[in-house]
């Protein structure tokens, strides 16, 4: 499968050669097992970034909301701990360009005028 843009939370299991042919976008991964991810394209990252901790409380406690799902309850319950399971998975060139992005924004906000 491909992965060109978007957030995918994957909460249950993850298949073989996760991450092979993802090109943009973000996942977060729970429980990532490490040998069943294709790392060679990507970082893996601890969630640590505030921007990032809201959004996955967000769509966690939408999908909980929305389907009653058992699973996005138990980690809201406990999302502290929850939270440090999670491993978000990053395309290196995805991350490169966006980077280069905000620099050129920031550039520009800060050029004289």
């Amino acid at each position: 499968e491909y992965m060109t843009r978007g957030t995918v939370i994957v909460l249950g299991q993850m298949g073989e050669n996760f991450a092979a042919g993802m090109s943009g976008g973000v996942a977060y991964v729970l429980d990532l097992q490490e040998k069943l991810c294709n790392a060679s394209g990507v970082h893996l990252e601890k969630i640590e970034e505030e921007e990032d901790k809201t959004l996955l409380k967000n769509l966690i406690s939408e999908h909980a909301q929305l389907t009653g799902s058992k699973v996005a309850n138990n980690l809201l319950q406990k999302w502290s701990d929850a939270l440090k399971r999670f491993t978000k998975v990053f395309p290196k060139e995805y991350k490169k360009a966006l980077l280069a992005l905000k620099e050129k924004e920031k550039a520009v906000t800060e050029a004289p005028k």
